[in-house]
């Protein structure tokens, strides 16, 4: 990605976090702990056309899978706290074709996400707590595949070969927000959502990556609903 993108990015980051601090005031002094959670989420992500030409796939990679996610944080100051947040999709199936070879690519994908948040605690009112997030993330990009021929112009495609994995490291940028219901002085019901900005390879950008033609999505939606505790 160009220097002038990550540069936007980082004001972007800037700005978002410095107009969340500026309009929130410290949470319960209750809060001032360690706390852990889990959560059951939907991870959501949609596909891009990786390229034109004939032996490059006609569709991109995207789909839906269920998962998990965990954290783990501390408070820095009452409205202020950061946590390591991990989460863990089950693999989604997407099938992509190209003309020469004529080959159909059956693709089991997941992003694994790592993530160092920091979360900004608004005001509670009554049991709500609201706090929003945002911090860099490492993913690791998790493709499954397996290719079937047919002789050009034919849809009548052989079986498919041994599957092979492709694994990426890349880097990226997530924002969120948690909606946090006090059900007990330690325990929280905590329905969130995650939007991960990810770093992908590209064939526009000249990248030869095999991933570069998954054609996958930069951005990755994940919702979820967890049991926060603090202690």
């Amino acid at each position: 990605m160009q220097n002038c993108d990550w540069a936007r990015i980082d004001i972007l980051g800037f700005i978002l976090l410095s107009a969340m601090v500026t309009g929130v005031h410290s949470a319960d002094a209750q809060d001032n702990r360690l706390y852990a959670g889990v959560s059951g989420m939907l991870s959501t992500q949609g596909s891009v056309v990786p390229g034109e030409g004939s032996s490059i796939p006609t569709s991109g990679v995207g789909g839906t899978a269920m998962g998990i996610s965990g954290e783990f944080g501390t408070f820095l100051k009452p409205a202020l706290s950061l946590a390591f947040e991990a989460s863990v999709p089950a693999r989604f199936e997407s099938v992509q074709r190209s003309g020469i070879p004529n080959s159909q690519i059956d693709e089991r994908h997941r992003d694994l996400v790592f993530s160092g948040l920091f979360h900004i605690h608004i005001t509670p009112a009554g049991p709500i707590r609201l706090g929003l997030v945002a911090g860099p993330t490492v993913i690791r990009e998790d493709t499954l595949q397996r290719v079937a021929y047919a002789p050009f112009g034919s849809v009548n495609f052989g079986p498919y070969g041994p599957e092979t994995s492709l694994t990426r490291w890349t880097v990226g940028l997530t924002v969120g927000a948690d909606i946090g219901v006090q059900v007990s002085p330690n325990v929280q019901i905590v329905p969130q959502i995650r939007l991960h900005w990810v770093e992908r390879a590209s064939l526009e950008s000249g990248n030869d990556n095999a991933s570069a033609f998954l054609g996958l999505t930069s951005w990755v939606i994940r919702p979820a609903v967890g049991v926060r505790v603090s202690f």
